[in-house]
């Protein structure tokens, strides 16, 4: 089996004050840093193939804390959603500045995109991209740690649990929790989500 464990960053201020972030930058909180710091504990044993980063820095220094010294290789299409005109608006704010579109949003259409943003689909496909690549890769028997954002990883563990496109959310992704897929050579399949049992210390908000 090759295992791919998959990481969303930890909390930043975006988060703490439910802002959408997008392709925007917040940097980590305090609680970000240790949410990453007990990840690391908890993977110190592990001796990762490949480490793999979203470029946006929020990403980039969580997988910098987790890893270690390792080197990192940044993949653009870990990005998260692009959000446009959205990002650095809280929720209350995009639905009384567009009504039609936060509805539209929150039903998961897949081809609509906020002002100047992203699709759904446009994500998903790049979800499919990076899994298909990094199953490709000759690391049978080895482990790859990605470290991503919410709307990537989503529709990452959504296609490896057999979910279409326009499913409504049914599981959280929490800050630095601990999700793992597994390839059997034909296809991944999720073997841990969502885990928190590491952040007693660090705590977290649901998002």
């Amino acid at each position: 089996m090759t295992r791919l464990v998959l990481v969303r960053h930890g909390e930043t201020e975006w988060n703490r004050s439910r802002r959408l972030q997008g392709q925007s930058d917040s940097p980590l909180t305090e609680r970000g840093r240790a949410q990453a710091a007990g990840l690391a504990e908890r993977l110190a044993d592990e001796h990762w193939h490949a480490v793999y980063t979203s470029d946006l820095k929020r990403a980039h220094d969580t997988a910098t804390i987790i890893a270690g010294g390792q080197h990192l290789t940044c993949d653009p299409v870990l990005r998260e959603r692009g959000f446009g005109a959205w990002e650095g608006l809280d929720d209350q704010t995009i639905r009384q500045q567009d009504p039609q579109g936060h509805a539209t949003w929150r039903v998961a259409e897949p081809d609509f995109s906020p002002p100047g943003g992203e699709s759904w689909r446009a994500v998903w496909q790049r979800a499919s991209d990076a899994l298909a690549r990094y199953a490709t890769i000759d690391t049978k028997g080895h482990t790859i740690l990605a470290v991503t954002h919410g709307g990537l990883l989503r529709a990452a563990l959504m296609q490896c649990l057999g979910l279409p496109i326009s499913a409504p959310r049914r599981f959280g992704i929490t800050n630095c929790a601990y999700n793992e897929l597994e390839h059997d050579g034909v296809q991944w399949r999720v073997s841990v989500l969502g885990d928190l049992s590491h952040q007693h210390t660090a705590g977290y908000i649901r998002l």
